[in-house]
């Protein structure tokens, strides 16, 4: 983690020095939720809500690195041949995606169409565990993703504008697990890894601060 937060501080400092204008964009949107079967059953993150935003630094070259925090709350549910023959719900959890990357813009100063690619740091923290299911709960833990997202952006004037855009988090996993269980041994166990791809719309004014 402390890694990644000096990648994005050095990022910060080297974008500062070159930017135009500063981009901020309050984002919200609606991801469509997961799911990963396995021998024995699937396990499934439902669909809902997520916040966030990012910051830009636009250096007039049709280039713009951010960076970006996104907050996803969802309940996690299971069907698994021993542990839950009917679906059930696991836990809530709450997953926060902390990042840096750049999107690549073309069009108009007023209408313009972007794409990108991020890299970041990915927190999961589960919340009211069903206890029934999983007598010890399950632990928060840290995975590293990468994002792609494309857009457009109408500005209304130099200062505000409306952005949309779809958003593809794929989040690594090197052999392990950022939210799983284990019910006696690793052929029982469950979680999601990079399989698992998390699809949202979002969107949000854009404010831009001339430097």
């Amino acid at each position: 983690m402390k890694k990644t937060l000096f990648i994005i501080l050095l990022g910060l400092g080297i974008t500062q020095v070159n930017a135009q204008n500063v981009e901020i964009t309050p984002l919200y949107g609606y991801q469509f939720g997961t799911k990963l079967d396995y021998f024995g059953g699937y396990v499934k993150m439902e669909e809902g809500s997520m916040f966030g935003g990012t910051v830009g630094f636009n250096t007039g070259r049709n280039v713009i690195p951010q960076i970006s925090y996104m907050r996803q709350t969802a309940e996690i549910r299971l069907r698994d041949v021993v542990v839950a023959p009917t679906e059930v719900r696991v836990s809530d959890a709450n997953f926060d995606w902390i990042g840096i990357g750049v999107i690549r813009t073309a069009g108009t100063d007023e209408l313009y169409g972007h794409f990108g690619l991020g890299v970041g740091l990915l927190v999961s923290t589960p919340t009211n565990t069903n206890t029934a299911i999983l007598e010890k709960g399950l632990n928060s833990s840290s995975r590293m993703f990468f994002d792609f997202k494309f857009g457009g952006t109408a500005m209304f004037n130099e200062n505000i504008g409306l952005r949309i855009q779809a958003l593809f988090q794929f989040p690594v996993d090197w052999g392990g697990a950022y939210f799983g269980y284990g019910t006696g041994g690793p052929s029982t166990g469950v979680s999601f890894s990079s399989s698992s791809t998390i699809f949202s719309l979002n969107g949000g004014l854009v404010f831009v601060i001339p430097q």
